[in-house]
C-alpha cells in the first residue's frame, strides 16, 4: 500500500472517530447527562486514534524503506499497546495491575510516535542521523525512567528531576531535526555558475530532483519515477517499454531494463 493511501486510510479513520466523539459529546450536552459510559468511550476513541497514528507512521516508513525495522515494530506495537490501553479504561482503571500496563502503554505510543515522526522527518538526509540517533537514545531512556516509574508506584523528587530533564532533551533533538533540515539544505546554485558536466550513470541530483541513467536492473522502484526508455527494452510492472517510450511508475512497482539496455529515471 502506498503512502498516498495509508495517509487517506488514516485520515479517514481519525474522521470518523471524531465524528463518533462529537456525536457523544452532543449527546450528552443535549441529554445533560454524561456518565461514566461516554467517558469511556470518548477515551477508548482517543486511544484508537493514537494507536493508529503510531501504526500508520510505522507503515510509512515500511513503504518508504526508511528504517523499515523500526517501522514493523510500529506497525505490530500500535495496535497492541492501544488494546491494552482500551481495556484498561472500560474496566474503569479498577484493576491496579491493568492501569499500570495502560499507563505504560501511553508512555510507549508516545515513545514510538515521537521517534517514528522523527524517523519521517530526517528522510533521506545522512547528515541528519547522528540527530536522530541522539532523539531515539534519550526518547528510549525516557520511555524505560517511566515505565519503571509506573509499576514502582512511586519515584524520589531526584528521580523525578531525571525523568524530566531526560524528556526535555528528547523533545530538543526532536525540535531540532526540521531545524536541521533547513540548515543542511541544498544550496541554491548561484546564476553565476557556468554549465558543468555530471555522470548520469552515477546519478546527479538538482532542485530536489534525481536523474540517473540505469541498465541491466531488475528491482521495485522506490519513489514514483519518470522512465524514459534510450535503447534496448524494459518492463515496468506488466507493461513493456520499447526504445523511446515513456512512463509515469508509481513506487513500489517491479522494474527490470535489459543487461544492453540504457533508461533514464527522473525522481526522487
Amino acid at each position: 500500500m502506498r503512502r498516498a493511501e495509508l495517509l487517506r486510510l488514516f485520515w479517514i479513520g481519525a474522521a470518523t472517530i471524531l465524528v463518533v466523539a462529537a456525536l457523544v459529546a452532543l449527546a450528552a450536552v443535549t441529554t445533560g447527562n454524561f456518565d461514566s459510559t461516554d467517558a469511556k468511550i470518548l477515551g477508548a476513541l482517543g486511544t484508537l486514534l493514537l494507536a493508529g497514528a503510531v501504526a500508520t507512521v510505522g507503515a510509512a516508513l515500511r513503504e518508504a524503506r526508511r528504517s523499515p525495522e523500526l517501522g514493523g515494530l510500529l506497525v505490530a506495537a500500535g495496535p497492541v499497546l492501544g488494546l491494552v490501553a482500551v481495556a484498561a479504561i472500560w474496566n474503569e482503571f479498577d484493576s491496579n495491575q491493568l492501569a499500570r500496563a495502560a499507563g505504560a502503554s501511553y508512555v510507549l505510543l508516545a515513545t514510538g510516535l515521537l521517534i517514528g515522526t522523527a524517523r519521517v522527518l530526517v528522510g533521506d538526509r545522512p547528515t541528519l542521523m547522528p540527530l536522530f540517533g541522539i532523539n531515539c537514545g534519550l526518547a528510549v531512556i525516557g520511555a524505560s525512567l517511566s515505565v519503571v516509574a509506573i509499576f514502582a508506584a512511586h519515584a524520589s523528587a531526584g528521580y523525578g528531576k531525571l525523568l524530566a530533564a531526560v524528556w526535555i532533551l528528547a523533545v530538543l533533538a526532536y525540535v531540532l531535526i526540521p531545524v536541521g533540515r533547513r540548515l543542511s539544505a541544498a544550496p541554491a546554485t548561484p546564476a553565476t555558475e557556468g554549465p558543468r558536466k555530471i555522470d548520469l550513470a552515477a546519478g546527479a541530483e538538482t532542485a530536489g530532483t534525481h536523474v540517473r541513467i540505469v541498465s541491466g536492473v531488475d528491482a521495485p522502484l522506490h519513489h514514483e519515477t519518470i522512465v524514459l526508455v534510450l535503447d534496448g527494452r524494459a518492463r515496468a510492472g506488466t507493461i513493456e517499454l520499447a526504445a523511446g517510450d515513456a512512463a509515469v511508475v508509481p513506487a513500489g512497482t517491479a522494474f527490470a531494463v535489459e543487461p544492453n539496455g540504457h533508461t533514464l529515471l527522473v525522481g526522487r
